[in-house]
């Protein structure tokens, strides 16, 4: 607002870096508020008054709308959707988090958004808030025609014609779904984790029920537990015609990657459960399982040290939560040892990777998310 004056005394107004003047401080007079475009609005106000303020929404939000002042209603729109689903407080907690963590959370959060709003809208919510704190956007994937495929079919021959005559048409086919997309299949919603060769590894969305990983407490893997012998038997069986898309594949059981507790035998499933390793690779690898980061218990407060503690705890917490049919978190199991051979490692409810195993194997309140490979 520089080289303005006051219409009432004349006064000239001159206002401090990154602020603005709504009364001349000479007559105070009211000082009108010219409209801005919007274009990125939410980085013009921070680079203004600084990105602390994506942990007082409210004040942001009345910044943005003071400033566009009803010139741009999609945009205040976009900035309420992201304040109700809580999206400034996410992505400014990814400030010190590397380039690569923050893009996979990033795209967690893009998933999350997806399940409320269409994918345009879901990323430009996104993307606003991402540049103002000056991260790598998100870029939404080029649109491609779907492939088409030749189909043969027969005409019976007119009086016309002494032979039948042969006509192309072309039908679409779906494309492989996108990893981290919710893929519905048997009656269920399936979060797609990976896509390989027209396979797709697909993991409940929901957790399906409780159920114990063996039928007591004992040392057991994964080979012979009762919660394998459930989920490729009568699971697999309730799936119906369904189940014939499901690929077989030799799974491997490592040992416990802290406490090389032994993983057992490779073995040949239909339906499973995910590893430690599968699961931090699947829904955002910080690197505290490989370099052993782990949290635990010390002088009256949890503390994270390498080599040491119990559980993951790292920014990708909110993407391994699963709720039950109800909408109420739940832990679920993993195939993998904890630090004993007769617990199973887990998943807690808000998220965090319980290495040592929380439970022993003989608990009837795990969740369980089942995983397989389908045919697309």
């Amino acid at each position: 607002m520089k080289n303005m004056k006051c219409k009432k005394c004349n006064e000239e107004l001159t206002p401090m870096p990154g602020k603005s003047l709504k009364f001349c401080m000479n007559c105070a007079e009211h000082v009108p508020q010219p409209a801005v475009s919007s274009g990125n609005i939410i980085k013009v106000i921070v680079s203004q008054f600084g990105d602390g303020l994506f942990l007082d929404p409210s004040k942001l939000r009345s910044l943005a709308a003071d400033r566009l002042r009803g010139n741009d209603a999609e945009m205040l729109k976009r900035i309420d959707q992201a304040i109700s689903e809580k999206i400034l407080q996410e992505l400014y907690a990814l400030k010190s988090v590397d380039e690569h963590g923050r893009m996979l959370k990033m795209k967690v959060l893009l998933s999350m958004l997806m399940e409320s709003y269409n994918e345009k809208r879901s990323y430009e919510i996104i993307n606003l808030f991402a540049e103002a704190l000056g991260f790598n956007i998100l870029n939404p994937p080029k649109s491609t025609p779907a492939p088409t495929v030749s189909v043969i079919t027969q005409q019976a021959p007119t009086q016309q014609q002494a032979s039948p005559q042969i006509k192309q048409r072309t039908q679409s086919v779906d494309p492989a779904p996108a990893i981290n997309s919710i893929y519905p299949f048997a009656g269920r919603d399936w979060r797609v984790l990976d896509v390989q060769h027209g396979k797709a590894l697909i993991i409940s969305e929901e957790i399906i029920e409780d159920r114990a990983y063996h039928s007591t407490r004992k040392a057991i893997t994964w080979e012979k537990c009762k919660l394998r012998s459930y989920l490729n038997g009568e699971f697999f069986n309730s799936l119906g015609q369904d189940k014939s898309r499901i690929v077989g594949s030799k799974i491997n059981n490592p040992s416990n990657p802290w406490y090389g507790t032994s993983g057992g035998n490779a073995t040949y499933d239909k339906v499973f459960l995910l590893s430690l390793d599968e699961v931090c690779r699947c829904f955002g690898d910080s690197g505290d399982l490989k370099s052993h980061k782990g949290w635990y218990f010390k002088g009256g407060k949890y503390v994270a040290e390498y080599g040491k503690g119990w559980f993951i705890n790292d920014q990708c917490n909110d993407a391994r939560i699963a709720k039950d049919s109800g909408g109420s978190a739940c832990w679920w199991w993993l195939r993998s040892p904890g630090l004993f051979p007769d617990n199973a490692a887990s998943v807690g409810t808000v998220g965090i990777v319980n290495v040592s195993g929380s439970y022993d194997v003989g608990w009837s309140g795990g969740g369980v998310r089942p995983a397989l490979w389908l045919n697309l």
